[in-house]
């Protein structure tokens, strides 16, 4: 990843950070959903929460050189994989799932980024190989004693 790419997705995630914080500091805010608005034209970029009340918002001036026709979509789910991001999201001592929803202009869901949900337990493919070489094992072990 190029450096003013990497700095844009940083941007992005701290931005995330803020919001969260400033939702929680806040107790006006409701935050079991997160919106965000992106405007091209002007760059900038919004967080609400789902009382459609502002959280934060800035321009993103490096967007038109670190992006290169980049999906905005694709940069803020790249953000809120950030570590930062997910433990502030798991801070939260909200009713979880917290999901971020990405809006189109006229405010309907183009896509959902990301839930957080500390309840959900989520398991490695590894693991999982794991578990089923341990239980082809142990099956083999008890149909041995059969034979």
């Amino acid at each position: 990843m190029d450096t003013a790419r990497e700095s844009l997705v940083k941007a992005i995630a701290d931005m995330l950070c803020e919001a969260v914080e400033y939702a929680k500091a806040n107790t006006a805010f409701s935050l079991t959903d997160m919106y965000v608005d992106f405007k091209p034209e002007d760059l900038q970029l919004s967080f609400y929460d789902d009382s459609e009340a502002l959280l934060v918002q800035t321009t993103l001036h490096a967007y038109d050189e670190a992006a290169q026709g980049e999906n905005i979509a694709d940069l803020l789910r790249e953000a809120l994989d950030d570590k930062r991001v997910e433990e502030v999201f798991s801070s939260l001592e909200s009713l979880t799932p917290v999901s971020v929803i990405l809006l189109s202009d006229d405010g309907d869901t183009i896509t959902e980024l990301k839930t957080f949900d500390n309840d959900v337990l989520v398991l490695e493919d590894d693991f999982l190989k794991k578990v089923g070489d341990e239980l082809d094992e142990f099956f083999e072990n008890l149909m041995a004693d059969v034979k």
